[in-house]
């Protein structure tokens, strides 16, 4: 206990000042005084015939014992009365002090704990090799601080873990060496950690879908510009050979030749409204000698009369399951996607 209290007074400086008793002696009465008299300066005391008599009452000193004890007495407090669970283990690994905090932490009182192994405040996974760095660190101890990132969990008397940060501060007694066990629950500084990380993880996740659904924005921007220009572009090729003085039949198939290339489709026709139908007047993609020959129906259920019809480009997904109209025989055997305007 002398080694332990010594270990702990490193830290803690006691300063005590002793009352100082003063006496004053008559022949008939005598006169004590408990207030602090300094050791350079006179007092006077009245007697009881009136005689004035000076005193010099010197300063006392308290005793090396009486000083120790308060030290230990105070040391002991500190022990007690710490924050964080202590517990004093010695070279066997068996308890030798606990402090009232490890009650509250796990669960035990201080008569259930003392002369147990400290394997007994461990999860089980951990007992074979935590006897085995008790070993190695008793034959040569060192001071390990709280906070260096070490993932160790406590054990409760009901069985429940809970995350701990723990420091060893070896102390040589006159009964042999121990280890002061300073363990702290940091279960909620673990939660405030998860809760951190998690954050930092959505925030990331946030900001990668952000940036991949701007890059993607942009790329369509650049893509529908570049579109744009081409479409721009073939639309003044277009009308330069329209100006050059060609005759209609090689303007249409310079346009049809041109959507193929600015649309990078397979297939495209030019139909001229001629009575009841449809004709193909012009086309890219179509079995050889279709051009002016085929005619399409213009019925509100066919595919050229929904087209007429419709205020908007006509965007057929696939023929074989399209409901709105019936798909001319001749596109079977070559369209399944197409857009109509």
């Amino acid at each position: 206990m002398d080694a332990l209290v010594g270990f702990l007074s490193q830290s803690v400086r006691v300063t005590f000042t002793p009352p100082v008793r003063a006496r004053c002696m008559s022949p008939k009465k005598h006169v004590a005084t408990r207030s602090a008299v300094h050791a350079d300066r006179p007092k006077k005391v009245a007697g009881s015939a009136g005689q004035r008599k000076t005193v010099l009452a010197n300063r006392r000193e308290p005793t090396a014992g009486g000083k120790s004890q308060r030290e230990n007495k105070l040391l002991a407090a500190f022990f007690q009365f710490a924050p964080d669970a202590v517990i004093v283990v010695d070279e066997a690994g068996r308890i030798s002090r606990v402090n009232d905090q490890v009650k509250s932490m796990f669960g035990y009182t201080s008569r259930e704990l003392v002369g147990k192994r400290i394997e007994v405040l461990i999860p089980a996974r951990f007992r074979a090799r935590h006897g085995e760095h008790r070993n190695r660190y008793m034959a040569a101890p060192r001071l390990r601080e709280m906070g260096i990132n070490l993932d160790l969990y406590a054990l409760r008397k009901d069985g429940s873990e809970f995350p701990a940060d723990i420091m060893l501060s070896p102390v040589d007694t006159d009964e042999g060496r121990v280890v002061i066990a300073t363990v702290r629950d940091v279960t909620e500084h673990k939660r405030v950690e998860e809760a951190l990380r998690k954050s930092h993880e959505e925030l990331e996740t946030r900001v990668h879908d952000r940036t991949s659904e701007l890059a993607y924005a942009t790329q369509t921007a650049v893509a529908a510009f570049e579109n744009r220009a081409r479409q721009q572009s073939a639309v003044a090729e277009l009308s330069r050979r329209a100006l050059e003085g060609r005759d209609l039949t090689s303007v249409l198939d310079d346009a049809v030749s041109l959507v193929t290339t600015v649309l990078d489709v397979e297939f495209c026709k030019i139909l001229e409204l001629t009575g009841n139908a449809l004709s193909l007047r012009a086309g890219v993609g179509w079995k050889e000698g279709s051009v002016g020959k085929i005619s399409l129906p213009i019925g509100l259920g066919s595919h050229g009369g929904f087209t007429l019809l419709s205020s908007s480009p006509v965007v057929v997904e696939d023929l074989r399951t399209e409901t709105r109209f019936k798909a001319p025989k001749f596109f079977w055997s070559t369209v399944f996607v197409a857009v109509s305007v």
